[in-house]
């Protein structure tokens, strides 16, 4: 039977190659939008993530790490003091623009104490981090879109800094932060020497020292509790569109993957019928529809899996900072949803197999 449905699959060639090719789009069109969805909703989050720190304080009524928040030194000060807490951290987030000779970017600032250990670049592609206010790290993407080096003079604000090292793994979509240390984003950007917008916190109990300055006043998070905020805004901001796209690609393959298998069951018409004169039985034919399916199926995954691979590799190479990839959860809900089209489209196909009359077997081929 196997033998006998891969053959019918070499003699309609033609439309075994247009349904091969649609599960292939279908594949691709799925894989790639997951994959920019996945980064674009990931990466805005590393500094939360990966920054060293266990919780977070900003000044009251501020939601989430987005917001901008002002916390005045009367109010540092008020900070409970708790057991287990090792560093309290001044911190300050901002935007600005960074010029290198005739280029400039925007950038995300963040601005924070190095002898503290917490709140700077966790990872350098090159260079030293900040060691004093007259230097700044920045996102290696940055560097190479800007033509910046280690060593280079850069302005961002009213400051001029020296570039003392590159950071990875430091960028996302239109966004690629900027490392300085605190006394100088409150010069330089800001010009109020006392700024703070947040406070960074490792302590041993952050849940505890989190209930202790909410019941202060503050708005104050645990790390993860402020990932979990951070995921479902941008889940929020970017899902739906997503989403509309998934939708949309799903109903397309399951229509064209459906066509090609109706014409394909139309075009084997008298076939199908000499095989039902001769008493193959229905479920005969009905298995041997499955395993050409599944054979179509699994050569249009791969296909379509390498062609995502390299539709994600050139996204990449257009977008700096995005660095998406076909992560293994990604990959099997689009292989799931490319089972579901295929069934989907698989069903009218086999039931038109019901109407088969042996009498067709005598028609002129087509």
């Amino acid at each position: 039977m196997i033998r006998a449905s891969l053959l019918a699959l070499v003699r309609d060639r033609s439309r075994t190659a247009a349904t091969v090719l649609a599960v292939t789009l279908v594949v691709a069109m799925i894989a790639i939008p997951g994959a920019i969805r996945e980064s674009a909703i990931s990466k805005p989050q590393n500094y939360l993530a990966r920054a060293g720190v266990d919780a977070f304080v900003m000044g009251p009524g501020v939601g989430d790490y987005i917001s901008q928040s002002v916390l005045s030194p009367d109010q540092i000060a008020s900070v409970p003091a708790r057991p287990g807490i090792d560093v309290i951290t001044a911190g300050v987030v901002g935007f600005a623009t960074l010029h290198h000779g005739d280029e400039s970017a925007s950038v995300v600032i963040q601005g924070y104490e190095p002898e503290s250990g917490f709140g700077g670049p966790w990872s350098m592609a090159s260079g030293a981090p900040v060691s004093g206010d007259d230097e700044v790290v920045i996102d290696e993407t940055l560097g190479d879109q800007l033509g910046v080096s280690v060593g280079a003079q850069v302005e961002i604000g009213r400051g001029r800094f020296t570039v003392a090292g590159l950071s990875a793994e430091t960028a996302s979509i239109g966004k690629q932060l900027v490392f300085l240390t605190t006394p100088a984003v409150q010069s330089a950007v800001y010009d109020q020497p006392l700024l703070v917008t947040h406070l960074l916190v490792g302590s041993d109990d952050p849940s505890g020292f989190v209930r202790a300055a909410r019941s202060a006043g503050f708005s104050a998070f645990t790390r993860s509790d402020l990932l979990d905020r951070n995921e479902a805004y941008w889940t929020r901001q970017i899902g739906p569109t997503f989403d509309m796209m998934l939708l949309v690609v799903v109903l397309f393959g399951s229509l064209l993957v459906l066509t090609l298998f109706l014409l394909s069951n139309r075009a084997r018409r008298r076939h199908l019928a000499v095989q039902a004169a001769l008493g193959v039985p229905l479920r005969t034919l009905v298995a041997a529809e499955v395993v050409s399916a599944v054979a179509v199926t699994s050569v249009g995954v791969l296909v379509g899996l390498a062609l995502a691979a390299l539709g994600v590799g050139a996204v990449n190479g257009g977008s700096p900072g995005l660095e998406a990839s076909l992560s293994a959860p990604l990959l099997v809900r689009s292989m799931v949803t490319v089972a579901a089209v295929v069934l989907l489209a698989l069903v009218p196909s086999l039931t038109a197999l019901r109407r088969i009359d042996p009498a067709d077997a005598l028609a002129e081929p087509t």
